[in-house]
């Protein structure tokens, strides 16, 4: 007569459960890890396009300055005609009250440049649902019960090392 069969949880033998349980140990442990690092790369990213935005102002400014230091131009005649709001020659002066008042403010509006800001949603999957927070240590410790469970799981309700109609025999008779 052939024994019944079992199914579920009973059917398994307990390398499978341990097997399981060690994935999910590790899930708890990368996932999380790997999304702070994918936060910190998004930032990486915004930091190096910061950084080319204030370069290329940076570069405007410099322009400027030296500019200013070679003499050549008429440009400190142009900046105090700005600030005075005089015109060369004695022509008429047309006040634009959106335009930058100072030399500065107007390097700075000549300098900037468009900002692109990107809006990036992505649907987390399950797994790094039940990883993220408190379901990270609920989801190590669920795993290092299903190493526990593995480990010692006996198939049969018995000890591996016995057959099926043998008891077993104290050591020494």
């Amino acid at each position: 007569m052939t024994p019944p069969r079992t199914w579920g949880i009973a059917a398994l033998p307990g390398w499978a459960l341990l097997l399981c349980g060690l994935a999910l140990v590790i899930a708890a442990i990368a996932v999380p890890a790997e999304q702070d690092l994918g936060v910190l790369r998004e930032q990486l990213a915004r930091l190096d396009r910061d950084q080319a935005l204030l370069l290329g102002r940076l570069q405007v400014h410099q322009a400027f300055i030296d500019e200013l230091d070679a003499g050549t131009t008429n440009l400190a005649q142009r900046v105090a005609d700005m600030q005075w709001r005089r015109g060369a020659g004695g022509d008429r002066v047309l006040l634009d009250r959106g335009a930058p008042d100072t030399p500065v403010a107007w390097l700075d509006h000549r300098g900037r440049q468009a900002r692109i800001v990107e809006i990036i949603t992505e649907k987390p999957s399950m797994l790094a649902l039940i990883t993220d927070g408190r379901g990270r240590l609920w989801t190590a410790a669920g795993g290092v019960m299903l190493v526990f469970i593995g480990l010692l799981w006996e198939p049969g309700g018995r000890g591996a090392h016995f057959s099926r109609n043998q008891s077993p025999q104290p050591a020494g008779t």
